[in-house]
């Protein structure tokens, strides 16, 4: 409401006759009418709009024979309503005014463009855009804030390429174009998917805007969705190192970027420094991302402990699985066979982990040296068909051992 609230105390203060166009206006009204005027100006002074309004009204049925003094009481009634946020009936009546055409060209035309902002505010976005086209016909110099005001319009209408062409304009015209501009081009640019403009759009905004963490994640996004990740990384990275990435679904993109790129330890890093922070939760799901950035990392023995935490949190047989494997790689065998043991123990496990369960077991007695107890797990395990060829293969090779022995 910013410019029509200008628009309308301009207005008003034309009926108190301290411009210019008084006078002229002074000289069409009766005596009898402007007096009536500057009272009703002195009840919205002081607030009493329905006072004020109520006069007006009166005053209107009165002049019913007066065109031109009906359209300076309509205008004036008009900025009554808009007072009260009234502006259904503001409209009614700016219109109304407009439609009279008896005001001076200059007043016709701030008329039209209050009403154009008027219809934008009530979302009457084609009304919005027919009075726009008029009010730039009779404009000789429009500012740059029409051209804005024409394109967010269009863009209201999904007319997405004239919405960009008059933001462009708006924003080449203007020394201190507004954020909200380049949001708006960036927006119709991306509803027509031209994105390698929305990349310079958005480069251009954050070099004006440096510190609106968004911008950044707008980038990082619209690289993302196109698959530049080595574009996307820098991009993310310098972001979180200027602490615009704060909330907990950029920050574990910007460890999977990691992770993706080649640079598990980094999001390793990032994760485990977010946690205790606790900006990122201590979820399951987070600690077996965790995981997999220190155990891509080759930093086995920090993977098993978040493993081995998830685990103690989930209870997940698959997650019992899981660690177990890596107590395998890190040949922490004991610990194997404790968990794995109690895994086929509980009697927790589902068909697929069963076999899985059986078969880490085999291995973890064969190193351990029992090749009987060896021979007993991968039995097991060859019955399930999730692990049938594998344990075939150990079985084959439990045997060949014993006859070179």
């Amino acid at each position: 409401m910013g410019q029509p609230v200008v628009a309308i105390l301009f207005l008003l203060a034309t009926l108190t006759g301290t411009t210019p166009l008084l006078a002229e206006q002074r000289q069409a009204l009766s005596r009898t009418t402007h007096e009536a005027m500057v009272s009703c100006h002195k009840l919205l002074n002081l607030g009493k709009h329905t006072e004020a309004i109520a006069s007006l009204t009166e005053l209107l049925d009165k002049r019913a024979d007066q065109p031109y003094e009906r359209a300076v009481i309509l205008q004036s009634r008009a900025h009554a309503y808009l007072a009260q946020e009234n502006h259904t009936k503001a409209i009614a009546d700016f219109k109304r005014s407009l439609e009279l055409n008896m005001l001076p060209d200059d007043v016709q035309q701030q008329l039209r463009y209050n009403l154009a902002q008027l219809y934008m505010m009530t979302q009457h976005y084609e009304q919005s855009v027919k009075l726009l086209r008029t009010w730039f016909e009779f404009s000789s110099k429009p500012p740059p804030e029409a051209y804005a005001l024409l394109g967010s319009a269009y863009f209201q209408l999904n007319q997405y390429r004239q919405a960009a062409g008059r933001l462009r304009i708006a924003i080449s015209q203007s020394q201190t174009a507004k954020e909200n501009w380049y949001q708006g081009l960036l927006s119709a640019h991306y509803e027509l998917k031209e994105y390698d403009t929305c990349e310079t759009i958005l480069q251009t905004m954050l070099h004006l805007f440096p510190h609106r963490g968004s911008l950044w994640r707008q980038l990082a996004g619209l690289l993302l969705m196109q698959e530049k990740y080595q574009q996307a990384l820098p991009v993310m990275e310098l972001a979180y190192l200027s602490d615009h990435l704060d909330k907990e679904h950029d920050l574990i993109n910007l460890a999977q970027l990691y992770i993706h790129q080649g640079i598990p330890y980094k999001a390793g890093k990032l994760l485990e420094k977010e946690i205790l922070r606790g900006r990122v939760k201590e979820s399951g799901k987070n600690h077996q991302l965790l995981a997999n950035a220190w155990l891509q990392a080759r930093e086995k023995d920090r993977g098993v402990v978040v493993l081995k935490k998830v685990w103690e949190k989930s209870h997940e047989p698959k997650d019992g699985i899981r660690l177990a494997r890596f107590y395998l790689e890190t040949r922490k065998w004991e610990q194997a066979e404790r968990l794995l043991s109690n895994l086929l123990n509980d009697g927790g496990l589902v068909k697929d982990t069963v076999g899985q369960a059986w078969l880490l077991l085999g291995i973890v007695h064969f190193e351990l040296g029992s090749q009987e107890k060896s021979h007993a797990a991968f039995t097991q395990a060859e019955k399930q068909i999730t692990t049938r060829k594998e344990a075939g293969q150990w079985l084959i090779f439990l045997k060949e051992i014993q006859r070179s022995s």
